[in-house]
């Protein structure tokens, strides 16, 4: 129901599998497709907030100053 631009990443096959639940339940998610550590980081420079466990996504958002949650 909210009107902005939600990526989701993943990095194994039940991630990916929770991803494509997620894309049925909200077509306007973007599932993103396997992604290496320099367009990880690539991606997470450009973005306003990261949510997500504490893993590395988080790690690296939390290290480039981005607002996580």
């Amino acid at each position: 129901m909210l009107d902005d631009n939600y990526i989701v990443i993943w990095g194994s096959e039940e991630a990916k599998f929770l991803a494509d639940k997620i894309k049925i339940l909200a077509p306007k998610v973007n599932i993103c497709e396997k992604l290496s550590i320099k367009n990880l980081i690539s991606l997470i420079s450009h973005i306003d907030l990261v949510i997500g466990p504490d893993t590395g996504p988080t790690n690296m958002a939390f290290a480039l100053d981005i607002d996580r949650h």
